[in-house]
């Protein structure tokens, strides 16, 4: 597990959360600034830790 920054509360980390279509979420989460470039992913994978991000990659 990742340590915590000095200053950050001992707040339980939360798993990563995936927004997939059908989410409100989603079309401001799957677009970018450049319009030229629209792109439809699976889905998003919004992650807080340099661990979920290592889970994230594996499971991609």
């Amino acid at each position: 597990m990742s340590k915590v920054p000095a200053g950050v509360s001992d707040v339980p980390a939360l798993p990563s959360t995936t927004i997939r279509p059908g989410d409100r979420r989603y079309p401001a989460m799957s677009r970018g600034f450049n319009q030229r470039w629209i792109a439809e992913p699976e889905y998003v994978r919004l992650v807080r830790t340099p661990d979920e991000v290592a889970a994230a990659l594996t499971t991609a």
